[in-house]
């Protein structure tokens, strides 16, 4: 298996992981004994999926749970890579966004029967509903053009996520401290070459359909024309 595609199913299930713990309290579900309580549930999930792009409604891509795995999932800390390497994440991107609603509808599935169950994130499973959510992205973006609300939201998700980091302010850092040594170099030289004998010995991956290339650039994403990968 290459590295890329180690790091892809790595990324994908430690955001599922942060996601599932996250989806429950937020929302309100709860392991309930009664019968009551289940379809109570029940009930919520099924309000919840109703119509297309549902997620969407709840505040129009401004629901807190987006920001709040953005903090955990990528701005840990100030050492995090995405506060380091700043360059790359000046803004949270469309693909990203699609791919957090697509995971955290994942996590209300898992509420679907009332008693919390085990869904796996799967391209398989979910790469229609993260092609609705950046389709859905996409027209809101076209909709609301003369005011910019897609990217003022994107922006502010992420000086929020950078401000929870404790790291400074892009604009109080300095370009001596953007820039990327020899050593982050060398080491994204080293992957390469392992990731190339890998495949070479191996063969190529299939991949886990077509969002690996996505959950890879949700870690560092480059630009947003890549919006199209699925």
């Amino acid at each position: 298996m290459s590295l890329r595609l180690k790091r892809t199913l790595h990324i994908r299930g430690e955001l599922k992981t942060k996601l599932r713990s996250l989806v429950g309290p937020f929302f309100g579900f709860r392991a309930w004994d009664s019968h009551e309580g289940i379809k109570q549930n029940q009930d919520l999930a099924e309000n919840m999926k109703e119509g297309s792009d549902s997620l969407m409604r709840w505040g129009i891509y401004k629901l807190e749970l987006l920001q709040v795995a953005i903090n955990e999932m990528w701005f840990a800390n100030r050492n995090d890579e995405s506060v380091v390497y700043h360059k790359y994440f000046n803004l949270m991107l469309t693909t990203t966004m699609a791919l957090l609603l697509a995971v955290i509808e994942c996590c209300v599935d898992e509420w679907a029967t009332g008693i919390k169950v085990d869904i796996k994130f799967t391209a398989a499973a979910y790469a229609t509903m993260y092609n609705n959510h950046l389709i859905s992205l996409h027209a809101f973006d076209e909709h609301t053009a003369a005011y910019d609300l897609l990217g003022q939201i994107q922006q502010t998700l992420h000086d929020n996520a950078r401000c929870y980091s404790g790291a400074q302010a892009l604009d109080q850092v300095s370009f001596s401290e953007c820039a990327i040594d020899s050593v982050a170099f060398d080491k994204a030289i080293r992957e390469y070459e392992l990731e190339w004998q890998a495949d070479m010995e191996e063969g190529h991956d299939a991949g886990d359909g077509n969002l690996e290339g996505t959950w890879a650039r949700s870690e560092v994403p480059d630009n947003e024309h890549e919006d199209s990968v699925v």
